[in-house]
């Protein structure tokens, strides 16, 4: 195996959310700006708020159980292989792509922060490869295995 420093908790997460960033940013500025044709207003503000924090917060759990899973695995020096990671080689990035930034924009109303989920997906499909590259190297023949059994990003077998 190989020195085990190149690893780190954030991965290539920093490379594959700064597009995402970039895209909010200018969203909620063209948002704030023009209100009235960007806000989502076709139910009660109450029922976006609601809806939005049920969705956000399964998000933030989802992610958090990642989080913790990969935290504990990484000071093990192991590949994490079960819980979330059983069902997605990437469940912190799943739940934020497609759960949390979601939840969000339904919460703030801002429609245009949909397309946050799309640039985060953009940063991943051009950055994943460099982490799972560094897993390769890392734990050799188990990640192998665990590519061939476990979705990158969506958890379905097909």
């Amino acid at each position: 195996m190989e020195n085990r420093t190149t690893l780190n908790i954030w991965g290539t997460g920093p490379k594959i959310m700064l597009p995402a960033a970039i895209f909010a940013v200018v969203a909620l500025i063209l948002t704030a700006t023009f209100p009235e044709y960007l806000l989502m207003e076709f139910a009660p503000r109450p029922v976006f708020h609601i809806l939005g924090g049920m969705i956000t917060g399964f998000g933030l759990c989802f992610a958090t159980l990642s989080f913790r899973a990969m935290k504990k695995a990484l000071h093990e020096n192991r590949l994490e292989t079960g819980g979330t990671y059983s069902l997605s080689r990437n469940p912190m990035y799943f739940s934020w792509i497609f759960i949390t930034f979601p939840g969000i924009t339904v919460t703030s109303q801002a429609w245009l922060l949909f397309g946050v989920s799309f640039a985060a997906l953009y940063g991943f499909i051009k950055h994943i490869v460099d982490e799972e590259d560094e897993l390769e190297k890392h734990f050799g023949q188990q990640f192998i295995r665990y590519r061939k059994e476990v979705p990158l990003l969506i958890p379905c077998k097909w």
